[in-house]
């Protein structure tokens, strides 16, 4: 039954008529009634309402761990291997930004991003990204990444487009993912811009010292 926990002093009489005609219903409603405003309901009973006084505390967001977080940001790496733009936007924030460094390249939105990273999926139609390390602080995680793939198409750049070569390439990178909340809404993505040309044969090697 439900605990009545009550700091006043009630008419016997009274209560006894209450709970006659109202059962305990009848019982709780003259003890917790505008006369007894101190009176409050014991919390063990599933259904009680706030002391007098107390102030009702919105729930907070859901907080992600550190799996969860690290478990999404890898999600942008598998989304790409696999082409799978849908399951990319859905963990993107509608502001999101990207950072790519290496094409000095700075996009914003989802749908910016996407085609982006559509355009280095035409270039290299079978490259992935494997993490090889994960770490997370609070909202953020860095991911340490090596991708790799074959040069088997046009890859468009800011200075201009590269025919395919049919050369292979692996090229290790940092990515530092912020969140909001649940949703991506930062990537920084570092790698050696230079290595990867030289790979693909669209810029000459470093000449080797004597």
């Amino acid at each position: 039954g439900v605990e009545l926990l009550c700091l006043a002093r009630v008419n016997s009489h009274a209560g006894r008529l209450a709970f006659r005609r109202g059962g305990k219903n009848g019982l709780k409603g003259l003890l917790c009634g505008p006369s007894f405003p101190v009176c409050r309901l014991d919390r063990r009973a599933g259904n009680s309402q706030p002391t007098s006084g107390e102030k009702g505390h919105p729930q907070r967001e859901h907080s992600m761990s550190s799996e969860e977080l690290i478990k999404t940001a890898k999600g942008i790496v598998t989304s790409y291997s696999k082409s799978d733009w849908d399951g990319l936007k859905s963990i993107l924030t509608p502001d999101a930004v990207y950072d790519e460094v290496g094409s000095q390249r700075r996009l914003q939105g989802p749908d910016a991003i996407i085609q982006a990273l559509q355009g280095w999926k035409k270039a290299m139609t079978d490259s992935k990204g494997g993490v090889t390390n994960a770490f997370a602080s609070e909202s953020v995680v860095a991911l340490e990444i090596g991708w790799e793939g074959t040069h088997n198409g046009p890859l468009t750049l800011p200075t201009g487009t590269v025919p395919a070569s049919g050369r292979k390439q692996k090229t290790p990178a940092a990515m530092i993912v912020k969140f909001q909340g649940n949703k991506v809404k930062e990537i920084h993505h570092y790698f050696d811009m230079v290595s990867f040309l030289q790979q693909i044969g669209a810029m000459p090697g470093m000449a080797t010292r004597a």
